[in-house]
Protein backbone atom coordinates (compact mmCIF):
# COMPACT_ATOMS: atom_id res chain seq x y z
CA UNK A 1 0.00 0.00 0.00
CA UNK A 2 1.53 3.31 -0.98
CA UNK A 3 1.88 6.13 1.56
CA UNK A 4 -1.05 8.13 0.13
CA UNK A 5 -3.44 5.20 0.43
CA UNK A 6 -2.12 4.38 3.89
CA UNK A 7 -2.75 7.97 5.04
CA UNK A 8 -6.21 7.91 3.45
CA UNK A 9 -6.95 4.60 5.17
CA UNK A 10 -5.95 6.01 8.55
CA UNK A 11 -8.11 9.11 8.06
CA UNK A 12 -11.12 7.09 6.94
CA UNK A 13 -10.69 4.70 9.87
CA UNK A 14 -10.61 7.62 12.29
CA UNK A 15 -13.73 9.17 10.75
CA UNK A 16 -15.61 5.87 10.78
CA UNK A 17 -14.56 5.08 14.33
CA UNK A 18 -15.85 8.45 15.44
CA UNK A 19 -19.15 7.93 13.61
CA UNK A 20 -19.84 4.42 14.84
CA UNK A 21 -21.33 5.39 18.17
CA UNK A 22 -24.49 7.26 18.92
CA UNK A 23 -23.83 10.97 19.25
CA UNK A 24 -25.80 11.76 22.39
CA UNK A 25 -25.62 15.51 21.79
CA UNK A 26 -27.26 15.29 18.40
CA UNK A 27 -29.21 12.05 18.92
CA UNK A 28 -27.78 10.48 15.76
CA UNK A 29 -27.69 6.75 15.19
CA UNK A 30 -24.59 5.06 13.91
CA UNK A 31 -24.61 4.37 10.15
CA UNK A 32 -26.10 1.04 9.11
CA UNK A 33 -24.66 -1.09 6.29
CA UNK A 34 -27.91 -2.90 5.43
CA UNK A 35 -29.99 0.29 5.34
CA UNK A 36 -27.17 1.86 3.33
CA UNK A 37 -27.22 -0.93 0.76
CA UNK A 38 -30.99 -0.56 0.34
CA UNK A 39 -30.73 3.25 0.06
CA UNK A 40 -27.86 2.95 -2.44
CA UNK A 41 -29.88 0.57 -4.61
CA UNK A 42 -32.94 2.79 -4.42
CA UNK A 43 -31.34 6.21 -4.92
CA UNK A 44 -27.73 5.95 -6.11
CA UNK A 45 -27.23 2.77 -8.12
CA UNK A 46 -28.66 4.08 -11.38
CA UNK A 47 -25.82 6.56 -11.80
CA UNK A 48 -22.98 5.13 -9.69
CA UNK A 49 -23.17 1.63 -11.19
CA UNK A 50 -23.23 2.88 -14.78
CA UNK A 51 -21.38 6.21 -14.79
CA UNK A 52 -24.54 7.98 -15.97
CA UNK A 53 -24.07 11.72 -16.24
CA UNK A 54 -20.36 11.42 -15.49
CA UNK A 55 -20.94 9.95 -12.01
CA UNK A 56 -17.93 8.04 -10.68
CA UNK A 57 -18.76 4.34 -10.73
CA UNK A 58 -18.72 2.66 -7.35
CA UNK A 59 -16.17 0.08 -8.51
CA UNK A 60 -13.76 2.67 -9.99
CA UNK A 61 -11.31 3.04 -7.10
CA UNK A 62 -8.97 5.42 -8.94
CA UNK A 63 -11.85 7.82 -9.57
CA UNK A 64 -12.83 7.77 -5.89
CA UNK A 65 -9.22 8.31 -4.77
CA UNK A 66 -9.67 11.93 -5.78
CA UNK A 67 -12.91 12.29 -3.80
CA UNK A 68 -13.10 13.65 -0.28
CA UNK A 69 -14.19 10.55 1.66
CA UNK A 70 -12.07 11.65 4.60
CA UNK A 71 -14.27 14.73 4.94
CA UNK A 72 -17.56 13.13 5.95
CA UNK A 73 -19.42 16.45 6.35
CA UNK A 74 -18.23 17.77 2.97
CA UNK A 75 -19.26 14.58 1.17
CA UNK A 76 -22.62 14.57 2.94
CA UNK A 77 -23.16 18.21 1.96
CA UNK A 78 -22.23 17.57 -1.69
CA UNK A 79 -24.51 14.55 -1.93
CA UNK A 80 -27.36 16.31 -0.15
CA UNK A 81 -27.14 19.74 -1.76
CA UNK A 82 -25.64 18.79 -5.12
CA UNK A 83 -22.16 19.43 -6.44
CA UNK A 84 -20.85 19.94 -9.95
CA UNK A 85 -22.87 17.50 -12.13
CA UNK A 86 -24.58 15.68 -9.26
CA UNK A 87 -28.03 17.00 -8.45
CA UNK A 88 -29.11 17.31 -4.83
CA UNK A 89 -29.86 13.88 -3.38
CA UNK A 90 -29.30 12.42 -6.84
CA UNK A 91 -32.60 13.98 -7.99
CA UNK A 92 -34.52 12.16 -5.25
CA UNK A 93 -35.87 15.03 -3.10
CA UNK A 94 -37.77 12.64 -0.80
CA UNK A 95 -34.56 10.84 0.20
CA UNK A 96 -34.24 11.18 3.98
CA UNK A 97 -31.10 12.38 5.74
CA UNK A 98 -30.87 8.93 7.37
CA UNK A 99 -30.96 7.23 3.92
CA UNK A 100 -28.35 9.67 2.62
CA UNK A 101 -25.95 9.01 5.49
CA UNK A 102 -26.47 5.26 5.33
CA UNK A 103 -25.94 5.20 1.55
CA UNK A 104 -22.70 7.18 1.92
CA UNK A 105 -21.56 4.81 4.66
CA UNK A 106 -22.30 1.80 2.43
CA UNK A 107 -20.46 3.37 -0.50
CA UNK A 108 -17.47 4.23 1.66
CA UNK A 109 -17.20 0.66 2.95
CA UNK A 110 -17.59 -0.81 -0.56
CA UNK A 111 -14.97 1.50 -2.03
CA UNK A 112 -12.46 0.88 0.75
CA UNK A 113 -12.95 -2.90 0.54
CA UNK A 114 -12.21 -2.80 -3.20
CA UNK A 115 -8.83 -1.11 -2.54
CA UNK A 116 -7.41 -4.11 -0.72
Amino acid sequence: MNIRRYWLFLCVAAVLAGGCTKDRDRGEEKPDMQRGMRAYRMYCQECHDTGKGGAPELEDIEEWDERAFVWKDVLNDHAGQGFLGMPAKGSHPRMSERDLKDALYYMNIKIRSEED
